[in-house]
């Protein structure tokens, strides 16, 4: 019988974790042979391996803790309302938000439980390395669609992947993070990976990517006090605006109708008009879920109520009802003010850890593409590339602070003092200047 090490099925364990989320094989595989659900169940078991060889020390962490209890209590009373009002009782989100707070965990648990600075250097090569994957696969979105048996995604815009070209897009944005952050040593390497990334932004014709992208490196060069990066974006923006408008006016690329509008949206949403158009319809089914809620504040009505809102909006095929497109708005509609405000607690302490980090840039900018993602989308808490860089961030943001709590005491801990982190291999990240 082969014996292997706890340390290296704690290395497969992760490393499962960041391929299965940072490709999203379930949705992969669902797309390829119509089967759902394949990796759930080694997700779950290896996420569990992980929270236990870490001994349950990541639930000890006031994040992680508030943002589980945030979601538990959630599920807890948006399926009691549910029950309540007599209304049909699905299982498959308990068995989703369930195993993202199993994930979650997970990912902070191994996360911060590296012995050096070099094994977190070692997972965030890895990371850049599987999410640049999902970037290319958005480049071949055509070639796809020919071999997917369910294709999720309008032939208009690429999905890869992920089958959603928001999701995309935003997995994009998280990767320009980690380009920014944590480059190569290699300047051409890390202009190709960049080309890639943002032309996966482009490819998905995502407009709350876009807009994120542009404001995540807004944030990146005012951390690193940078004139030229801060002033970037504002160029940036004007360089959108004035391309997208020159494409659509003069037919300069083959576009289809479809994505000729969503162009002049990105350009309109620049000039910061929020519309129902340029939003997509989602003013619109803010504005219904905002009036639900108002009929109610305390309390919800129900589990799935908000990701689907009858009676509301339908969708561009006209077969389903559209959700609300927002997390902390599904969260108040479905399970009440006290779920909502656990969930906001929890992402508020997130952003001001992040804020204060002196690591790296990358937890703020993963930060700046989560919460906005979760004001444009209402499965965000389910989605397991999400699960996965939160965990990651928070473990990150664990691993530091411990380290330097062992500094104040005069120790060297598990990884050395923060100041020489910058010394002990995390790739080419440097502190802001001061």
């Amino acid at each position: 019988m082969i014996k292997i090490e706890t340390s290296t099925l704690t290395w497969i364990a992760s490393r499962f974790l960041i391929v299965v989320a940072g490709l999203n094989l379930n949705g992969l595989f669902f797309m390829l042979f119509d089967v759902n659900q394949v990796f759930s169940v080694p997700i779950m078991i290896a996420s569990l391996y992980l929270i236990w060889q870490g001994g349950g020390r990541a639930l000890s962490d006031s994040t992680n803790a508030l943002l589980a209890l945030a979601i538990i209590t959630y599920l807890l009373f948006a399926y009691f309302y549910s029950a309540t009002l007599g209304q049909e009782v699905p299982v498959q989100f308990a068995v989703t938000y369930i195993s993202s707070i199993l994930l979650i965990v997970a990912a902070a648990s191994f996360a911060s439980g590296r012995n050096s600075l070099q094994g977190i250097a070692d997972d965030l090569r890895l990371l850049k390395t599987v999410l640049i994957i999902s970037c290319l696969s958005a480049w071949f979105s055509p070639l796809f669609r020919t071999v997917f048996t369910v294709d999720l995604s309008d032939a208009d815009r690429s999905a890869g992947f992920f089958g959603n070209p928001n999701e995309t897009g935003m997995l994009a944005v998280v990767t320009v993070a980690i380009i920014l952050s944590h480059p190569t040593r290699s300047k051409v390497l890390n202009l190709a990976q960049f080309i890639i990334a943002v032309g996966a932004i482009v490819l998905t014709f995502s407009k709350a990517s876009l807009v994120t992208l542009i404001l995540a490196v807004f944030v990146y060069g005012v951390r690193r006090a940078r004139p030229l990066l801060t002033l970037g974006p504002v160029a940036l923006a004007a360089f959108v605006a004035l391309s997208t408008g020159l494409i659509v006016d003069f037919d300069l690329v083959e576009l289809t109708s479809y994505q000729r509008e969503r162009l002049e949206n990105v350009a309109s949403l620049l000039k910061g008009e929020i519309t129902s158009e340029t939003t997509t319809g989602r003013t619109d089914v803010w504005e219904i879920g905002w009036q639900r809620i108002e009929e109610n504040i305390l309390a919800g009505s129900g589990i799935g109520t908000f990701h689907n809102m009858v009676d509301g909006v339908r969708d561009e095929d006209d077969e389903n009802w559209v959700g609300v497109h927002n997390t902390y708005l599904m969260v108040w509609g479905e399970a009440g003010l006290v779920a909502f405000l656990l969930l906001a607690i929890a992402n508020a302490q997130l952003v001001y850890r992040a804020l204060r980090s002196t690591f790296s840039e990358f937890a703020l900018l993963y930060v700046v593409v989560l919460e906005i993602d979760m004001m444009a989308a209402h499965n965000v808490l389910g989605l397991r590339f999400h699960n996965l860089l939160t965990g990651m961030v928070i473990g990150t943001l664990m691993w530091q602070q411990e380290s330097k709590s062992a500094t104040l005491r005069g120790t060297s801990g598990r990884g050395g003092s923060e100041a020489d982190m910058p010394a002990r291999g995390l790739p080419a990240s440097r502190p802001a200047k001061r």
